[in-house]
């Protein structure tokens, strides 16, 4: 009977919690460690600081001295075995950060100049299979402020003239050979043109759907080669992709293969770019770039390439594994400067091993590496990658408690420098 009651009890969310179940983290006590055991899993959030169903922690925030200067939080969770996740809430009860990384990979939130409060730190018990540790750290935050800038912006919205479907998962393109902008959102594709005459410049919508990719999706994605002015649209359906490009800004249609076979369910990209040395670029009038197919699955990602300007497909290539990364990856881009990096891909990832990192495929899509940042933190949406002229490479997160980061690498990702938070002389991000 008593061993009975025992079982009864760890199966319920009462009976467990943290240990211990509260600390402080202040100036005098920078750190605050504590464990969790296992509990059901819940393959879910906790909606709340007070689910039973989760393992919560309520963290006490001293804030330091004034001498201090800016402050951060560093909260982190390492499950033993199998999948804890992260929720923060702060004292009125609201969630204000998460961390759901791939199984047995460190979660990590940081706060940035959190006043004094009481807060819950829950362990979300997704898929656990032994219980977790964790701590609280107080940590200098290094603010670096950028000069400002001397050239005069602004900006001006311009509202789509076109009616339903709508315009919902956009994304955009631009051909600088006509200068007409390309857009697409749920099920249609537009193209705008601008009239510079008039200051602020208006915008004329046009429809340019294609029937294969206005009729179904899970996912709309629209890349333009602003080079060579095609532009691609894939409306997801599942497995692959129903795919079509146009090199004349949609006035007429090639359909596509759509994507490589095997490929990922979810968040399908398209990029391309030159071929990576040895393989040389194709002669007039085939098309000169390789276009690149990724998407994510459960357990994996795939990247496709073809050769023949997205007509058709090879096969697709994992390019990481749960032991590597997990959750979502950003768009696929591709080096084009007058380097030995020219053709190198790129594929971010925002969680692999707690960490950000950049996929990257130096031999045309065969064989790729993950690359993480030292120093970074796993975030909750998929970062992006930017090249320069130089092949520098520009990697841009949402860390932990979304405050907007860069990191810098000259290596094709071996390694990174500079990291910095660009919203931090704004206060962008969390709280």
């Amino acid at each position: 009977m008593i061993w009975t009651a025992l079982a009864l009890a760890a199966m319920t969310g009462t009976a467990l919690a943290a240990t211990p179940p509260s600390g402080t983290v202040s100036e005098s006590i920078p750190t605050v460690s504590w464990t969790g055991n296992v509990m059901p899993p819940t393959a879910g959030g906790c909606g709340g600081p007070n689910n039973s169903a989760c393992d919560n922690f309520r963290l006490n925030i001293i804030p330091p001295s004034a001498a201090f200067g800016p402050y951060s939080i560093k909260i982190t969770l390492t499950p033993t075995a199998g999948d804890w996740d992260l929720e923060v809430y702060g004292p009125t009860g609201g969630l204000i950060a998460s961390s759901g990384n791939s199984p047995q990979q460190t979660e990590l939130v940081t706060l940035s100049n959190p006043p004094a409060g009481t807060y819950t730190v829950t362990g979300v018990p997704f898929a656990p299979a032994a219980g977790y540790s964790a701590k609280a750290e107080l940590q200098h935050q290094n603010i670096v402020t950028p000069p400002p800038g001397t050239e005069p912006v602004t900006y001006f919205n311009h509202v789509t003239t076109l009616q339903s479907p709508g315009s919902d998962e956009p994304s955009i393109g631009c051909n600088w050979n006509t200068d007409k902008v390309m857009f697409t959102g749920v099920l249609r594709t537009s193209r705008i043109s601008f009239d510079d005459c008039t200051s602020p410049a208006t915008a004329t919508w046009q429809d340019v759907s294609f029937a294969t990719t206005s009729t179904v999706t899970l996912d709309p994605i629209l890349f333009t080669d602003h080079i060579t002015g095609r532009t691609f649209v894939s409306q997801l359906t599942g497995q692959d992709s129903l795919t079509a490009f146009t090199n004349n800004d949609g006035t007429d249609w090639t359909p596509s293969q759509g994507g490589g076979i095997p490929s990922g369910v979810d968040h399908q990209t398209i990029g391309d770019g030159p071929f990576h040395a040895p393989l040389l670029t194709p002669p007039p009038p085939l098309y000169p770039n390789a276009v690149y197919y990724c998407s994510q699955d459960i357990a994996t990602a795939f990247c496709a390439r073809s050769d023949n300007g997205g007509v058709t497909f090879g096969a697709g290539v994992p390019i990481y594994d749960l032991t590597e990364c997990g959750g979502l990856h950003g768009h696929v881009k591709v080096d084009f400067s007058n380097t030995p990096s020219r053709g190198t891909a790129y594929v971010p990832n925002k969680g692999c091993n707690g960490l950000q990192a950049a996929v990257v495929s130096e031999d045309n899509g065969i064989t790729w590496d993950v690359r993480p940042i030292a120093g970074s933190v796993a975030g909750d949406t998929d970062p992006s990658v930017g090249i320069a002229s130089d092949g520098t490479v520009y990697f841009g997160w949402a860390d932990g408690t979304g405050h907007p980061m860069i990191a810098v690498s000259h290596d094709r990702g071996l390694s990174w420098s500079n990291i910095r938070d660009v919203g931090a002389s704004v206060m962008v991000g969390s709280q």
